[in-house]
């Protein structure tokens, strides 16, 4: 009995001594703001960083292994992360386009198992009550006498492209969603968690029906994770459903009271 518990004591003494070795991991966040996920650049060391930075806090923290955070925009980050010059990005949604210069969780059914969603999110419609948009929500092709706006590199815009749906792409929610008060734009396609809040004040009314439903997932470069295969399952793990984890449940407490950053 004594010799087993040798033996675990010294692989778990390995296991940490390896992690203790393993280099500065540098991951790369969206440098604006996106209640309740991250807050603005330079908030990282706040009490309200948002969840994201807390997850990226936590693992430093339970792995023992330094994380430097970079703040760029979207599309540098992915520029970044294939280029092997950053470590971790995300949470994305899996895409074929972006399988390559990047890892995703291991595949199944042709797509990265749901399992090591960071978390699984909704793409729904919002639009002007009193309109002409209408929408029946079985068919994503009646969508196309209609012009949809999108936010730049949400997969939800090659989804309905995809599909032969117009589709406007903006760099801001604001801009956004003021093209669609100003009826520029027939609905808005996004997370519910990007606007719900504030279209509430703005007496914009969410579509009943959900466009997609994602998995969304923290994927590596593809040089840090040929290197380092053992610790990008551990964070993987640890990112599966991380705000429904003791840990992340402790740290959304901190946002639920507030209605943004």
């Amino acid at each position: 009995m004594k010799s087993v518990a040798k033996f675990l004591l010294s692989i778990s003494i390995l296991e940490s001594m390896a992690l203790a070795n393993a280099p500065e991991i540098r991951y790369c966040a969206n440098e604006t703001s996106a209640f309740y996920y991250l807050n603005k650049a330079g908030t990282e060391k706040s009490e309200l960083p948002g969840i994201l930075i807390d997850f990226i806090l936590d693992v430093e923290k339970k792995l023992g292994i330094p994380v430097k955070i970079v703040r760029r925009t979207r599309r540098a980050c992915r520029t970044l992360i294939e280029a092997n010059e950053v470590d971790i990005y995300g949470p994305v949604a899996y895409e074929v386009s972006r399988d390559k210069g990047w890892a995703y969780p291991p595949l199944k059914n042709g797509e990265p198992d749901p399992q090591y969603a960071f978390t699984m999110s909704g793409y729904t419609l919002f639009y002007n009550p009193g309109s002409t948009f209408s929408w029946t929500g079985e068919r994503i092709s009646d969508l196309a006498k209609f012009t949809i706006g999108g936010l730049e590199g949400n997969s939800v815009v090659e989804n309905l492209r995809s599909e032969g749906i117009q589709v406007q792409t903006f760099k801001s929610t604001s801009a956004m969603l003021k093209r669609l008060q100003n009826k520029e734009l027939d609905a808005i396609a996004v997370h519910d968690n990007q606007v719900e809040r504030v279209t509430e004040k703005m007496g914009i009314k969410r579509h009943e029906k959900t466009l997609y439903m994602r998995g969304y997932f923290l994927v590596f470069s593809d040089k840090f994770y040929s290197s380092n295969k053992e610790l990008t399952e551990k964070i993987w793990k640890f990112s599966s459903d991380y705000i429904n984890t003791p840990e992340g449940q402790k740290a959304k407490k901190k946002y639920d009271s507030l209605e943004g950053f």
